[in-house]
């Protein structure tokens, strides 16, 4: 069978699309008979019918709509192949992918990348937020090209270029009792209201486990899956909250208190990649930069906590 003829193919989803051959033809800067005669042609390649004529009125055939679909599917594969040869002549490399979990995503990520693309200006980027399992998944199916996921969901596989190990950090308001202090204990906590991450994910799982072994009951008014909410709520005056080292010192910024909790709490984060990839230097240079921020917030959260 001989390839279809592209300018058929344009004419019949533009028709599809538009409701009709006049319109058709306008978007295609042709008169209406070529457009008609291009239609003609593309079914006797096809061999049936495009269209049923009901009053006055051109109507898809059902196997038409089934051929339309993957027309469509089609012109938008060549769509992206057009942009990467317009990114590839103009010096600008493939998208990076990144996945992250939720944590992370809300406020950390969008500053790590604001401060690679200040350097990467040409680069376009992916962004996904799923659970870490999922991001882990994806990155092994290289349908990611870096992932920033909880360490106990590493998968065989999987290169950790990275592990970065934030504390637990009690977060709270200038005004509270507790402020005063350089350090709390779960004792210390025990008669105030608490906004703490959700038991599921890595950072609850270990707050809680610190207040089950010393069989203390805490008073959690709130549990959140984004430590950003839970900074918000704190700062709402709904409670005390625990997070990892990152959010604590974006709550200082805007006027929070910030104490050392003991016991120390660390929370683990791996920066993966899929182990029988490349390391491109549009992936390296992400590294770089989640590097930079890990050791400018390590700086700043030990001058905060002295």
């Amino acid at each position: 069978m001989r390839p279809l003829s592209q300018h058929g193919l344009q004419a019949f989803r533009l028709t599809v699309a538009t409701g009709s051959i006049s319109e058709a033809a306008k978007v295609l800067g042709r008169s209406q008979p070529a457009v008609s005669r291009l239609l003609q042609n593309l079914e006797a390649e096809l061999g049936f019918p495009l269209f049923n004529r009901v009053k006055n009125r051109l109507v898809p055939t059902n196997t038409s709509l089934v051929f339309y679909d993957e027309v469509q599917r089609s012109f938008k594969q060549l769509d992206s192949l057009r942009s990467l040869a317009q990114d590839l002549a103009e010096g600008r490399a493939h998208a990076l992918s990144v996945g992250t979990i939720s944590s992370l995503s809300s406020y950390i990520l969008p500053k790590i990348i604001g401060e690679y693309h200040r350097h990467n200006q040409n680069r376009r980027m992916t962004l996904l937020t799923q659970p870490s399992a999922s991001i882990a998944q994806k990155v092994l199916l290289q349908e990611l090209d870096i992932g920033l996921v909880a360490s106990r969901e590493l998968l065989p596989g999987l290169e950790v270029v990275r592990q970065y190990r934030l504390p637990a950090i009690c977060i709270t308001m200038p005004a509270h009792p507790l402020a005063a202090r350089r350090m709390v204990t779960p004792e210390d906590l025990i008669d105030y209201p608490l906004v703490l991450p959700i038991i599921s994910t890595v950072t609850g799982s270990q707050i809680d486990s610190a207040f089950q072994t010393r069989n203390l009951r805490p008073n959690v008014v709130a549990h959140c899956q984004l430590t950003q909410v839970v900074s918000l709520l704190v700062a709402q005056g709904m409670g005390v909250g625990i997070v990892d080292g990152w959010m604590a010192s974006s709550h200082r910024e805007v006027g929070g208190a910030i104490l050392r909790f003991s016991p120390e709490l660390l929370f683990d984060i791996a920066l993966v990649v899929n182990s029988n990839a490349r390391m491109t230097q549009r992936v390296s240079s992400f590294v770089d930069t989640v590097d930079k921020f890990y050791d400018e917030q390590a700086k700043m959260l030990e001058c905060l906590l002295v």
